[in-house]
């Protein structure tokens, strides 16, 4: 059965369902608390809403994932997964279930932005040299969070500070392995370290971060002791 997510998961995680749901958890439920606090719709409408976004936007980046790893001359390592374009049967079920739950069409018209935006650099990434995909590297993570801002009714430019912070902290690991061929070990360029390092002072003062922080940490501990065994 062709699913939303599917190829991304058998090519980036080998199919292994521990290590995906570590990441879904980790990456995606974590900024979960963070959209509930600044939305005024009810969890009962924004929760739905949430997983539907994810839905949407990972059958888009199955479609894209699967061209990247196709048609990438620069690419080194070779990736398998299964991505049939009939997972896009979905979409208008979904897109139609995700109007119906936002009941707002500058909203709507946003999201359908957001979602053009996450395909335009995406194809421009497949495209470049690797020297030059951190920039669209960073542009990719900074979409991934923002495509939960339709839901948002307040705390916009702290959300999107966050947005950057969280995008740019996966830069260096990214930069050192892509660009450089360089397995770097170092805590202090590690994911984790860097988003301690940005995101902790907007704790202070919202401390709704704490709670994402709190799971980013918990997670990394758990994929820690899972890869030790």
């Amino acid at each position: 059965m062709i699913l939303p997510g599917r190829y991304y998961f058998e090519s980036r995680y080998d199919s292994n369902p521990y290590e995906f749901l570590f990441f879904l958890i980790k990456y995606w439920f974590s900024i979960f608390p963070i959209i509930i606090f600044y939305t005024s719709y009810k969890i009962t409408i924004s929760l739905p809403l949430l997983l539907v976004s994810i839905l949407i936007f990972y059958i888009l980046y199955d479609w894209l994932c699967s061209e990247n790893d196709k048609k990438d001359f620069y690419k080194k390592t070779e990736r398998v997964g299964t991505f049939r374009k009939s997972v896009f049967l979905y979409l208008p079920f979904l897109l139609l279930i995700y109007y119906f739950l936002i009941q707002n069409i500058d909203k709507f018209i946003l999201f359908i932005a957001i979602a053009c935006l996450l395909i335009i650099v995406f194809k421009i990434h497949n495209l470049i040299k690797p020297s030059y995909r951190p920039i669209t590297f960073l542009l990719l993570y900074l979409i991934k969070p923002i495509f939960f801002v339709p839901l948002l009714d307040s705390g916009f430019n702290d959300y999107l500070v966050f947005s950057f912070l969280y995008a740019i902290a996966y830069l260096p690991n990214y930069f050192l392995k892509k660009v450089l061929n360089f397995e770097s070990k170092s805590f202090f360029s590690s994911g984790i370290f860097l988003k301690l390092l940005f995101i902790l002072p907007m704790a202070f003062y919202t401390h709704i971060y704490l709670y994402f922080l709190g799971i980013q940490v918990f997670m990394t501990l758990i994929i820690f002791k899972y890869r030790q065994k």
